[in-house]
């Protein structure tokens, strides 16, 4: 210990040269003042002289924060020495370290980015959504005429834009080959409410949008890329979409997404016949407030504006109004508690991470007392020793911060390759600084819980005490009483992680055996979208020539189309009453999802049918008003009825009547979350220029995906086929982001029961070790084998008993949170409870018994004699 001899050395010098300092300055001032100068002169004067002595100390003031950064730096490379010298320690506490960071670092950077990073536009709190409020919708859309009226004359606004519902499927041929585009449709203003100016170019203009056919294009960051090659000078440039000629206007920055993603925007063709009718709705709305204006203000006025236009058009607007709701709420619409669940999740994770570091450093700390004795004994003060400590575990800390650090950037990549459109603004999920003060905030955290339990466990360190006790009983009771509280809550923690995976896993299960009301197995998907140039009788025809062409496909047993297929977020939903009973006012009205099919479609999806019969082939070609409806709808309006032969009556104004021919199975349309909503089916293929093709096979649907592409080749090169796949495929997505939870919140219980049960037995098998000499006398007093097995099993058990108990209680409360997030379970659900407790106790069982095995095989005659 040269450095504590030196330093000691140092101190005494100081001390004795202040001493003979301060008793020169005191003589000199006695002798001016016996030499008649003033006191304060006297010491002003003997101050000047002895002017060495403040420098002394001003350069003592310089020196000591040097000394105290020599000894940090010290302190760390002595900490340094310690992780490499033990080298199996250093490696399961970085490595706990580095999952429990890693892991709350990863969930935090996708709450960062889908929660709390603002939205990418300017002043997003002044955008908000607008929804159509009526009788039986509060997320209605709005018509083309209502839109332009808002927007003439609102003054709270000042910017009014639309958006159709969804963006739209396009054929894009400028290229080699055709490609299938998201095209979104918006107004003119729409560019203007996000304040989002152009990369290139601009965007739309009022004359934009008086077309029935787009005219102009802006293309997006990444299909300008892709096209073009990020070139300057596209603006003028011509693509054809769907077969009409649009024209190069602007390019978007980078980032640029609002809903959904698209490669491109076209103007909202307010000039198109079917938009001028106030019953066709199929705009959502969004506005830039005034800075002076508040949400309830504009939503006062909207309202006015919205009575007044009822009364102006009593039929189309009778029950229709506004509802207003901040943009953002809507963006992340309800991903708000699954991901604080996911959280909450990994915060209990980390809690037992750091757990259980610090139950192995207390363990480690209890057997290097004799050392810190040792220190104290030859000087070493309470501040040093806590300082000792805490530089080790900030050694342990960092490496392990880093290790977690890349963890989480992996797995930030990893998550952003899986395109999960379930989770709003995954898309710019990334590590920026506010992750990694996040990041570096936990590895504070963790500094601070396992390095300063050690320098408590040492704070009231006797050193002659220490010295003279065993190396195996000194400190060992307060060792274990905190080891023991960790690992208690460590069991609780994990239990209440087992419960929340258990739950998420069994409404998971709960959600996929759920029957959609068609077989995905064996069907394969394509979306087609032919000119809009093409006259219906030539649309007709080519669905028609396609269909014959696919059925001939060896492997397809059968093919059909439908304008909106299941599960892919498209709708189509009109008014409609049965014939003799129309609603008596506005309000009474209802709607009814609307399907143009061809004949093949409910044998190609396997949709029962459950009464009366199918189209015929004379039928589609004539377009005949028959209809075919689903059992939920003969159940909402027919009540016990027969309804083949009756009659629907669908629109508004100019009204179609259906007669009914058959009755199918209901389809989970929407979501397999929710439930069937009334639909009916029409034999038309010529009404729309997008159908999608359903083929069932007799092989693996991906060994005709070839032989499709050329048959469709054969009608129309132009028509993109990139857009192929399974109906399994589609089921899939639908359930992405459950998936996504499951998976994450499984695994992170997984994790903690693994460290729990790791805490649980490295309490034991310490215990076990301090107790070598206890068990060895026990033994020697005719102790049977099995005697000591049980007394270090209980021990464990006892554990488990008690943080079972802890974690039901935070279980029960944890479920209750999770009730909104389950489907077909209830949030006590006794079966997962009592599975969570099992696997827990086995897992703790087998902790216990593996240092019980040890000790019950202890050689009491060695272990005698050693000690």
């Amino acid at each position: 210990m040269r450095w504590l001899d030196a330093l000691v050395r140092r101190r005494s010098l100081e001390r004795q040269l202040d001493a003979e300092l301060r008793f020169h300055l005191e003589q000199q001032v006695k002798d001016k003042i016996a030499a008649g100068v003033s006191p304060d002169e006297a010491r002003r004067q003997a101050r000047f002289e002895f002017g060495g002595v403040d420098q002394m100390k001003e350069a003592c003031r310089d020196v000591r924060p040097l000394r105290i950064v020599e000894g940090l730096v010290q302190d760390l490379r002595y900490g340094c020495r310690t992780m490499f010298e033990k080298r199996g320690f250093t490696a399961v506490v970085v490595l706990t370290i580095a999952l429990g960071i890693g892991s709350s670092t990863l969930v935090f950077s996708v709450v960062n980015a889908v929660l709390l990073r603002p939205l990418p536009y300017e002043d997003p709190e002044q955008l908000v959504w607008m929804w159509a409020r009526s009788g039986f919708s509060e997320t209605a859309a709005v018509s083309a005429g209502d839109f332009r009226d808002y927007r003439r004359e609102n003054r709270s606004f000042a910017a009014l834009g639309a958006t159709f519902y969804a963006t739209l499927g396009m054929n894009l041929t400028c290229g080699p080959q055709p490609e299938r585009v998201q095209a979104a449709m918006v107004s003119a203003d729409f560019f203007d409410v996000l304040s989002v100016a152009p990369l290139l170019g601009r965007g739309f203009q009022p004359r934009d949008e008086q077309v029935d056919v787009p005219a102009s294009a802006v293309l997006s960051y990444g299909l300008w890329h892709r096209l073009y090659g990020a070139k300057r000078d596209v603006l003028g440039d011509t693509l054809r979409l769907d077969g009409e000629v649009v024209t190069i206007v602007g390019v978007m920055p980078s980032g640029l997404r609002f809903q959904h993603d698209a490669d491109l925007w076209v103007p909202m063709p307010l000039a198109l016949p079917e938009t001028q009718a106030r019953s066709w709705r199929g705009l959502r709305l969004v506005g830039r407030l005034h800075k002076d204006v508040t949400l309830a203000q504009a939503q006062r006025e909207m309202d006015l504006i919205a009575a007044r236009l009822e009364q102006q058009y009593p039929v189309a607007n009778a029950g229709y109004s506004l509802r207003l709701e901040p943009l953002r709420d809507v963006v992340l619409g309800d991903v708000h508690r699954p991901l604080m669940l996911l959280m909450a999740a990994v915060g209990l994770l980390l809690v037992i991470a750091c757990a259980n570091v610090a139950t192995l450093v207390l363990s480690r700390g209890t057997a290097r007392r004799r050392e810190l004795a040792t220190r104290a004994a030859l000087g070493a003060g309470r501040l040093h020793l806590a300082r000792l400590l805490i530089a080790e575990a900030v050694v342990f800390a960092l490496a392990g911060g880093a290790c977690g650090m890349l963890l989480a950037l992996w797995g930030v990549r990893v998550l952003r390759n899986l395109h999960l459109d379930a989770i709003p603004r995954l898309a710019e999920l990334s590590v920026d600084p506010h992750v990694l003060l996040f990041a570096l905030a936990l590895t504070l955290s963790t500094v601070l819980v396992f390095g300063l339990l050690p320098a408590i466990q040492t704070s009231g360190l006797s050193a002659m005490e220490a010295l003279r006790a065993s190396t195996g009983t000194v400190g060992l009771r307060q060792s274990q009483r905190m080891s023991r509280a960790l690992v208690i809550s460590e069991l609780a923690i994990g239990l209440m992680l087992l419960v929340a995976g258990g739950l998420a896993a069994r409404s998971l299960a709960n959600l996929l055996a759920v029957d959609p009301g068609f077989n995905p197995s064996h069907a394969l998907t394509l979306p087609i979208t032919v000119s809009r140039g093409l006259e219906a009788p030539a649309r007709k025809a080519f669905f028609v020539d396609l269909l014959d062409r696919v059925e001939q496909i060896p492997g397809v047993r059968t093919a059909g189309m439908i304008s909106e297929l299941p599960l892919t977020a498209q709708r189509n939903d009109v008014y409609f009453h049965v014939e003799g009973s129309a609603p008596a006012s506005p309000d009474e009205r209802v709607t009814v999802d609307y399907r143009r099919i061809s004949p093949g479609y409910f044998r190609a999806m396997e949709i029962p049918l459950l009464r009366g019969r199918l189209f015929t082939s004379t039928e589609l070609s004539t377009s005949a008003p028959v209809a075919i409806v689903d059992k939920h709808l003969v159940e909402m309006f027919f009540q016990g009825k027969d309804p083949l032969g009756q009659r629907l009556v669908v629109g508004e104004g100019d009204t179609t009547t259906f007669e009914i021919v058959g009755v199918v199975g209901s389809v989970l349309h929407r979501s397999l979350h929710g439930r069937p909503y009334q639909t009916m089916y029409v034999p038309d293929v010529e009404s729309f220029p997008s159908m999608t093709l359903v083929l069932r096979t007799t092989v693996r649907p991906e060994d005709v995906v070839g032989t499709l592409r050329a048959s469709i080749a054969a009608i129309d090169n132009d028509v993109p086929t990139s857009n192929i796949a399974t109906l399994d495929e589609i089921v899939f997505r639908d359930v992405s982001g459950s998936r996504f939870g499951v998976l994450f919140l499984n695994a992170f219980s997984a994790l903690g029961l693994v460290l729990a049960v790791v805490g649980l037995y490295g309490v034991l098998a310490f215990s076990t070790t301090r107790r070598t000499q206890e068990i060895a006398v026990r033994m020697a007093l005719g102790s049977h084998r099995r005697s000591v097995l049980r007394l270090v099993v209980a021990e464990g058990m006892k554990l488990w008993l008690v943080g079972m108990t802890l974690g039901l209680a935070g279980a029960y409360a944890l479920g209750r949170f999770m009730q909104s997030l389950l489907f077909g379970i209830g949030s006590t659900d006794s079966m997962t409870f009592a599975l969570a407790i099992i696997v827990l106790a086995a897992t703790s069982l087998l902790a216990s018994y593996v240092p019980a095995r040890r000790a019950a095989a202890i050689d009491p005659a060695r272990a005698l004699r050693q000690e």
